[in-house]
């Protein structure tokens, strides 16, 4: 944490958290290909002073002409 002192004070505190990230990738062809990824911040640890959230990403590719 950090603490700012001055016109207007702050006192930080102290944030930990973990992110658990998993992925798998495909291609199906020469031109299309695919990734989906999944995050997750409430499977690992012993999270303080965080909000905690997860995610899904799925990332399509095409490749144009040659």
């Amino acid at each position: 944490p950090i603490d700012i002192d001055g016109n207007t004070s702050s006192k930080g505190t102290l944030e930990r958290y973990a992110t658990a990230i998993a992925s798998v990738s495909y291609m199906a062809n020469d031109d299309w290909a695919g990734t989906l990824s999944y995050t997750d911040q409430t499977l690992i640890g012993s999270p303080i002073n965080t909000s905690l959230g997860r995610g899904a990403v799925l990332q399509i590719q095409r490749r144009w002409g040659r």
